[in-house]
């Protein structure tokens, strides 16, 4: 299960590579940008985050089921105990 998580952590925290990539390339090759290459950038960047919080939420989900939790989120949290 920790090999989903850590890939959708991986998958989440792409966005910020592809920015600071992105950043890069603006500043080295501004006139050589074209919107094919900013449009891949961010598309795969897009794709990315969502695979990456798919993943993430899958190995949430299984490792409830592991530790034979219910998987209702923070609804226990609203009890009345503090």
């Amino acid at each position: 299960m920790w090999l989903i998580g850590a890939l959708g952590v991986v998958g989440m925290s792409s966005p910020a590579i592809w920015l600071v990539a992105v950043a890069v390339m603006w500043f080295v090759a501004r006139d050589a940008l074209n919107g094919g290459l900013v449009f891949y950038a961010f598309g795969s960047t897009l794709l990315a985050m969502v695979v990456g919080v798919l993943l993430f939420a899958l190995a949430d989900r299984l490792d409830q089921r592991r530790l034979g939790r219910p998987d209702h989120g923070d609804e226990d949290l609203t009890d009345g105990h503090v």
